[in-house]
C-alpha cells in the first residue's frame, strides 16, 4: 500500500504544481483550469497540463486506503473509541500545525496576505474542509483532512448494537453508504467522495483469499486500461455525482490487483523509491504546496530563465525535491515518534491520510 500512497500523493502534487506554475506570473501563460475548455486548448501541452491538473482523484485513493485500514482497527475486539481518536489526533496534528505555521509565515512574507485569528482557528479545527462554510483555507490541500475526521468520528458508530468479537456485516456498510447518499450527497457532489471510505471498509471486510482470486482472474493490463479510461471521464465532466461510482469500480480493482495480486502492478508499486515516498506521503501531502510556492515564486525571477521547457523542468524537479526534503524532516520529527509512542492495542496498523 505504500506504493499506492506514493502514486496518490504524486497525483496531488501535480494538481498544485500545475495550478501554481501556470498562474500567469513572470511571463508564463496563465491557464484558468477551473474554466478550461478542452476543445479550445492551444496544443498538446495545454491539454496535457489540464489532464495532469485534473488528478483530483488521488485524494479519493487515500480515502479508500484509510477506509480499508480503519475498518481493520475498528473491527478488533480490543477496539477503544477514545484510544482510536487519541491516536488519530497525535498522528495528524503535530506535522499539520508546523505546516500551517510555515505556510502562514510564507504567505505573509511573500504574498503580503494575512488571516484573522478566527480564520486561523477554523483552519486548525479543519472547518475549511466543509466548503459550505466558505472559510478561507491557509493550506488548500488539507480540506481532505476534514473528511478523514468525519470518517473517524462517524464510522465507529457501525459498532452500535454489535456483538463484540463478531465480524462486522456488509449490511452495516450498506446502511452507512445509504446515509451518505441520502443525507450528505444532496448537500454537495463532493460528499459523494465519502463513499470511497465505505468501499475501502468493504474490501477490508472481504476475505483476503477471495480478493486474491479476483486479482488472479483480472489481468493487470485490463485493470490499468479501465482505470485510465475512467479517469478520462473525470477530465471530461468534473462531476463527482457521475465520476464517483465509476471510480469506486476502477480504483477498487486497481487496489485489489496491487495489494492482493502477484502481477505487474504489485511489482511496480513495490519499487523502493515508490515505497519510500509512500512512507512519508502524509508529510509530503502537507508540505508539497509550500515547496511549490517557494520554488515557483523564486526560481524564475532569480535565475532569469525565460518560460520554456528548461524553466518548467527546473521548477518541477526543484518543487518535488524540496517537497521530499520537507517530508523527510517532518517524518523524522513528527511521524516516526508517533509510531513508537501510540497506544499499541488500539492502532497497530499505520494509517496514512
Amino acid at each position: 500500500m505504500d506504493g499506492l500512497r506514493a502514486y496518490a500523493v504524486f497525483l496531488i502534487f501535480l494538481i498544485h504544481f500545475f495550478g501554481h506554475y501556470l498562474n500567469g506570473e513572470w511571463g508564463r501563460p496563465r491557464i484558468e483550469f477551473d474554466a478550461f475548455d478542452v476543445q479550445a486548448a492551444h496544443g498538446i501541452g495545454e491539454w496535457l497540463a489540464y489532464y495532469l491538473w485534473s488528478s483530483h482523484y488521488g485524494v479519493d485513493l487515500f480515502f479508500l486506503i484509510s477506509g480499508f485500514l480503519i475498518f481493520r482497527i475498528v473491527s478488533r475486539p480490543t477496539f477503544s473509541y477514545a484510544g482510536f481518536l487519541w491516536n488519530r489526533l497525535v498522528r495528524i496534528y503535530p506535522a499539520y500545525l508546523i505546516a500551517v505555521g510555515l505556510s502562514l509565515l510564507y504567505i505573509a512574507r511573500y504574498w503580503h496576505q494575512t488571516f484573522t485569528l478566527e480564520t486561523i482557528g477554523e483552519n486548525l479545527l479543519l472547518l475549511h474542509g466543509i466548503w459550505e462554510l466558505k472559510i478561507p483555507p491557509i493550506m488548500t490541500p488539507t480540506w481532505s483532512l476534514a473528511y478523514e475526521w468525519i470518517f473517524y468520528l462517524v464510522f465507529p458508530a457501525i459498532l452500535l448494537f454489535h456483538r463484540r468479537g463478531a465480524p462486522l456485516g456488509f449490511w452495516r456498510l450498506g446502511v452507512l453508504a445509504a446515509l451518505i447518499l441520502g443525507a450528505a450527497a444532496p448537500i454537495g457532489e463532493h460528499y459523494m467522495r465519502l463513499l470511497m471510505f465505505v468501499l475501502g471498509a468493504a474490501l477490508a471486510r472481504t476475505p483476503a483469499e477471495r480478493l486474491r482470486k479476483l486479482a488472479a482472474k483480472l489481468p493487470d493490463e485490463l485493470v490499468v486500461l479501465l482505470y485510465v479510461a475512467g479517469n478520462f471521464l473525470f477530465v471530461a465532466v468534473h462531476d463527482w455525482y457521475v465520476f464517483t461510482p465509476v471510480y469506486m469500480l476502477t480504483c477498487g480493482l486497481l487496489f485489489v490487483n496491487a495489494v492482493f495480486g502477484e502481477g505487474m502492478l504489485r511489482r511496480l508499486l513495490s519499487l523502493r523509491p515508490l515505497m519510500a515516498l509512500g512512507r512519508v506521503s502524509y508529510s509530503f501531502y502537507l508540505f508539497h504546496s509550500l515547496a511549490v510556492f517557494i520554488v515557483c515564486d523564486n526560481v524564475g525571477p532569480r535565475i532569469g530563465l525565460p518560460p520554456g521547457p528548461a524553466l518548467f523542468a527546473l521548477a518541477f524537479a526543484g518543487s518535488f525535491a524540496l517537497a521530499l526534503a520537507f517530508s523527510a524532516i517532518s517524518f523524522r520529527l513528527f511521524e516516526r515518534p508517533y509510531f513508537t509512542r501510540r497506544i499499541p492495542t488500539h492502532g497497530a496498523t499505520r494509517v496514512a491520510t
